[in-house]
């Protein structure tokens, strides 16, 4: 199928709802193994722009030895691009599974793929965002400053639209109550995983 990405960019940022129906309808032409294979894609992608932006843009060492030792950690962590990539790669897949499951408590009927194509989309736009405001800043710092500002309130906009379209909402509140439900599950999960752990650090402790 020849997709007109150019148009489907542009659909993106004007009507995100009819978008996020082009992108599910494409998603089905793919395996699902091809769709999450994508994963590694997007999370090399962005690894990579992130790398771009620490060698173009170093951050000033800071005087605070304390702020000094982490920006040094930090540098070390960018420095490797590989690692970066496996933990977006990551990220990528507990986001997309958060945003299907958070909205599937609030009554939403999105299919994790469908999920996963439009999250995927969304983080491909937000890198390449980021490698032309990294290339405007080299002109002008502060305009790219507000660019990168105003894109963000842009990609969050669009996140809301399609979680509201994947699911079925057709209640904008309800994609938001998706957006904010999901970290609390997050940290529930945690949690529950810390106190397992705990629990058999002491059941271990009780046997020695």
């Amino acid at each position: 199928m020849t997709v007109d990405w150019q148009a489907l960019v542009k659909l993106t940022i004007f009507d995100p709802k009819q978008a996020a129906e082009k992108i599910m309808a494409l998603r089905r032409n793919l395996s699902h193994a091809m769709l999450w294979s994508m994963v590694v894609l997007v999370a090399a992608l962005m690894a990579l722009s992130i790398w771009l932006s620490w060698q173009v843009f170093p951050p000033m060492p800071s005087p605070d030895p304390e702020v000094l030792a982490f920006q040094q950690r930090m540098a070390r962590f960018v420095a490797r691009p590989a690692l970066l990539a496996v933990l977006f790669a990551g990220s990528i897949v507990l986001a997309i599974n958060i945003l299907h499951w958070a909205g599937r408590l609030l009554g939403g009927e999105g299919e994790l793929h469908d999920m996963a194509a439009v999250f995927l989309w969304l983080q491909v736009l937000q890198t390449s965002a980021m490698v032309l405001i990294l290339l405007l800043a080299l002109v002008s710092a502060p305009l790219a400053g507000l660019i990168e500002f105003a894109i963000s309130l842009l990609g969050l906009w669009i996140l809301v639209a399609f979680v509201d379209r994947v699911h079925g909402f057709g209640n904008p509140l309800k994609a938001v109550g998706t957006l904010l439900l999901g970290p609390a599950m997050l940290f529930a999960i945690m949690v529950v995983v810390l106190v397992l752990l705990g629990a058999g650090a002491e059941g271990g402790m009780g046997n020695v």
